[in-house]
């Protein structure tokens, strides 16, 4: 079987300007190949920093607000089996995304160090035995 695994991040931060998304979309990316490599194999993680030209090109261009891209990380959290969210810089989104995936009744596991989130992963594992 393969679980597959949200990964909750910041993407604005406290200022949100393209300097400060860059480094967090960064980060995640980053922190997203280590739990990448701490889970496999059978395990596939979504990482909205990979996907995240597109939503930002749209919200510059006043297209999409930031309330319709999270409704677009909820529907994708539905298909997930676990969130793991990275809670070391204060996040508006990532909050709403741990409050939904409770709602429909997912593991949610958090992490602000590094070896918390190996600690996450050592548990998604455990799980999903």
């Amino acid at each position: 079987m393969r679980y597959k695994v949200y990964l909750s991040h910041p993407i604005r931060g406290a200022t949100g300007t393209p300097q400060e998304i860059a480094a967090n979309c960064a980060a995640a990316i980053d922190t997203a190949w280590l739990v990448r490599h701490l889970l496999r194999p059978g395990y596939e993680v979504y990482v909205p920093a990979e996907q995240d030209l597109f939503p930002q090109i749209a919200m510059d261009l006043d297209y999409l607000t930031v309330d319709q891209v999270l409704a677009v990380d909820f529907e994708i959290i539905w298909g997930c089996d676990y969130l793991i969210a990275d809670t070391r810089i204060p996040s508006n989104g990532v909050q709403k995304e741990i409050a939904f995936a409770r709602e429909i009744g997912l593991t949610v596991l958090t992490f602000d160090d590094l070896p918390k989130l190996v600690e996450c992963c050592e548990t998604i594992k455990e799980l999903g035995k």
